[in-house]
């Protein structure tokens, strides 16, 4: 990794640090999928009882320093897109805050689409996507507002 640190901070041109900040993203996407299975691990198989009262205290532990959300949003994206619809290799390009985003309404009849949704779309586009799902009114573009 350190040799990726060394390309960064010599990179030439836009071009090349766009590349490295995808394959650097892509990097931390995977360590965060790996964060939430073994957290998933520790909680469910209440590994932490012998020397924490309770699974938050463990988390909170120095060495570790979660913050809660952090560790039940890096649990939730692989309880439901690793453990539940076995996708992992295929998710871990896509951005986990977009993930996170569909994760409470995926089901075996729409995570297909959702992921790849998830993949494409810009975060504003999802956001209205999710937002036309739950019913909510969809924020009008700044064209529209100066239209009118």
């Amino acid at each position: 990794m350190s040799s990726m640190m060394d390309k960064i901070n010599r990179s030439p041109n836009l071009n090349e640090a766009v590349s490295q900040l995808q394959e650097l993203k892509q990097i931390v996407s995977k360590g965060l999928f790996k964060i939430g299975e073994i957290l998933f691990h520790v909680k469910v198989n209440k590994l932490y009882e012998a020397d924490y009262p309770t699974f938050e205290a463990f988390i909170a532990v120095p060495e570790l320093s979660f913050s809660r959300t952090t560790a039940y949003k890096a649990m939730k994206l692989y309880e439901i897109f690793v453990e539940k619809f076995a996708l992992g290799g295929e998710v871990s390009d896509i951005d986990p805050d977009k993930l996170y985003k569909i994760s409470g309404f995926v089901d075996n009849g729409n995570v297909e689409e959702w992921v790849e949704k998830a993949r494409c779309l810009s975060r504003s586009d999802l956001n209205a996507e999710i937002n036309e799902l739950k019913g909510k009114p969809i924020p009008q573009t700044t064209e529209e507002l100066i239209d009118e």
